[in-house]
């Protein structure tokens, strides 16, 4: 079975039937446009769906346009599929930065499973839905794109797909043994009480009194056994 009679049915991820997941790795990179271009040059015979921005998962044909911009943004997308998908490169400016150029020409398999450029259209700035009703080529460079199109996806369709990574188990909660002369466990040990001191009497005839020896530690006092 070739890869666009596949499409009709599209047998695309894991052998499950639907249609070509198509995303972009960003904004305004031209993923509506390649959607309806590859189902209108297939006369039909493959029919796509437009997942918007790529955010992981299944996808068969990854969107990008010739800016330097979108560009920084490709390598992380491949790293998310979970197989190498077809590389669209849509050409929304009419010049291709040389930075760009040369991040291009390092993709082959099996980082990708092919790349199909679609050049630059100045029409279809002025349209709402490009191509249109119409695509601005001729029948045999149709062809041309349908052929290129069923090589790759039968390749990627041969590929494995990579399963996910485990999650890892959580982290297992050490709990320290709570020493038994903890502050948290232990008593203070209770302070001494400190003995009661009679204040003496003031007044005429009272005996005056004087701190004893050690009185700043234990508040003592002692008789001078003199009147004041």
């Amino acid at each position: 079975m070739t890869s666009l009679n596949r499409c009709q049915g599209n047998t695309v991820t894991g052998g499950q039937q639907g249609p070509l997941l198509v995303a972009g790795i960003t904004r305004r990179v031209g993923t509506s446009t390649c959607a309806r271009v590859l189902h209108m040059n297939s006369l039909g015979a493959i029919t796509t769906q437009d997942q918007g921005i790529y955010v992981g998962g299944p996808v068969d044909v990854l969107v990008t346009d010739n800016t330097a911009s979108a560009i920084a943004w490709l390598g992380r997308a491949l790293a998310d599929c979970p197989r190498p998908p077809l590389l669209v490169v849509m050409h929304r400016a009419p010049d291709v930065e040389s930075v760009v150029r040369a991040e291009l020409r390092k993709l082959d398999r099996p980082t990708i499973a092919g790349q199909i450029d679609i050049k630059y259209q100045e029409t279809w700035l002025e349209l709402t839905a490009p191509p249109g009703r119409h695509l601005p080529w001729s029948p045999r460079a149709a062809e041309a794109l349908n052929a290129k199109l069923a090589k790759a996806l039968d390749w990627m369709w041969d590929q494995p797909v990579k399963q996910p990574p485990a999650p890892e188990p959580p982290p297992v909660q050490q709990w320290a043994p709570v020493p038994t002369s903890s502050p948290l466990t232990s008593r203070a040990t209770p302070l001494s009480p400190q003995p009661s001191v009679a204040v003496p009497r003031a007044g005429p005839g009272a005996m005056p009194w004087v701190p004893a020896p050690g009185a700043g530690q234990q508040g003592g006092y002692r008789h001078t056994g003199q009147g004041g």
